[in-house]
C-alpha cells in the first residue's frame, strides 16, 4: 500500500490500482475545471431551485452550473437533462444525487432530538412527525445519468459504490463527493475510492 495524502492528521492509504483510479478522476474533475473562464461551481441546490435555466446562465458566464435531482422524480430529472442539453450544447454543467446513507440511518439521534423537542411540542399543540425513509429514486437517477451523462456528478449525504463510481466515469462523467468533515472522509473514503 502507498500513502496517498492526509487529512488533519488522518492519513489514508491506497493500493496502487485505487491510485491509479484516483489519479484518473482527479484528471478528469480538473480537465472540467481547466476549462471553465471563471472558477465558480454553482451549489446545486435541491428541489426545483436549480433550474436548467440558472444552470445554463452559470455555464454560459464561465463558470460549472449544476443541477439538483435531489427530491425530484427521474421524468422530472430526465425533463431538466433535456432542458439544460437545449439550452447548453456542449458546453459543461453538473447534476446533484442525494446518495443515500442507508436505510434508519441515523433514526436513534433523530428519536433523541425528537424527545428533547416533546414538551415543548405539546406546549404547543404540535404533533411531532415521524421519521421517514425514502431513497429518493437513486438507482433509477444513476441509471439515467448511465444513459444519458453530464459533465460532473456531485453525490451529498451518502457516498456511491465503486461500481457506481465506475459507471458514472465509464458514461464520461467526473465524480465529486461531498464530504463535511474530515471524519466523514475517513469512514467513506474506502467507498469512494475513485470517485
Amino acid at each position: 500500500m502507498q500513502r496517498f495524502g492526509s487529512t488533519q492528521g488522518t492519513r489514508l492509504h491506497r493500493s496502487d490500482e485505487q491510485h491509479e483510479g484516483v489519479l484518473q478522476a482527479v484528471k478528469m474533475s480538473q480537465s472540467i475545471l481547466d476549462c471553465l473562464r471563471h472558477p465558480i461551481v454553482q451549489a446545486p441546490m435541491a428541489g426545483g431551485v436549480s433550474t436548467p435555466a440558472l444552470a445554463a446562465a452559470v455555464s454560459r458566464a464561465g463558470g460549472l452550473g449544476f443541477l439538483g435531482a435531489g427530491y425530484k422524480t427521474v421524468d422530472e430529472v430526465q425533463r431538466d437533462l433535456a432542458d439544460v442539453r437545449s439550452l447548453l450544447p456542449a458546453v459543461p454543467y453538473g447534476l446533484n444525487l442525494f446518495a443515500p446513507p442507508g436505510h434508519g440511518a441515523g433514526a436513534a439521534e433523530i428519536n433523541s432530538y425528537a424527545d428533547r423537542l416533546r414538551d415543548e411540542a405539546q406546549e404547543r399543540g404540535v404533533a411531532l412527525g415521524h421519521p421517514q425513509w425514502d431513497d429518493d429514486s437513486y438507482n433509477e437517477k444513476l441509471d439515467l445519468l448511465g444513459e444519458q451523462p453530464v459533465s460532473v456528478v456531485s453525490l451529498t449525504f451518502g457516498c456511491p459504490t465503486p461500481s457506481q463510481v465506475d459507471l458514472l466515469q465509464a458514461s464520461g462523467s467526473a465524480v465529486w463527493v461531498t464530504v463535511t468533515t474530515a471524519r466523514r472522509l475517513e469512514l467513506h473514503s474506502g467507498s469512494a475510492r475513485t470517485a
